[in-house]
């Protein structure tokens, strides 16, 4: 979510900050939207960071699903799992 981005002090790669807007079973119905394009372009520019949602993993789209899985193998380290009263979360940092 866009909170992540302001605690963090970086800015918002795409201008669909939630991510429902890209993975979900709905983005594809937001006018103008590729949400498979999209998805790569933000991966493309290989984000610090990577927060997954493992609670809400299965919810995704399956080619999203595919493209964070494919970038975590090849580009990211598991940092952390958080787990809290909203859920748990996963945290992959770029190795480069």
């Amino acid at each position: 979510n866009p909170v992540i981005y302001v605690l963090a002090g970086a800015p918002i790669p795409t201008r669909y900050a939630f991510p429902d807007h890209l993975s979900g079973q709905n983005a594809n119905t937001i006018p103008g939207l590729d949400a498979d394009a999209e998805m790569a372009r933000v991966l493309a520019l290989r984000p610090q960071y990577l927060v997954i949602d493992r609670e809400r993993w299965d919810l995704m789209r399956e080619p999203a699903k595919a493209m964070l899985s494919a970038a975590m193998a090849r580009d990211y380290n598991h940092v952390t799992t958080l787990s809290g009263s909203a859920g748990t979360i996963e945290i992959y940092r770029n190795r480069l």
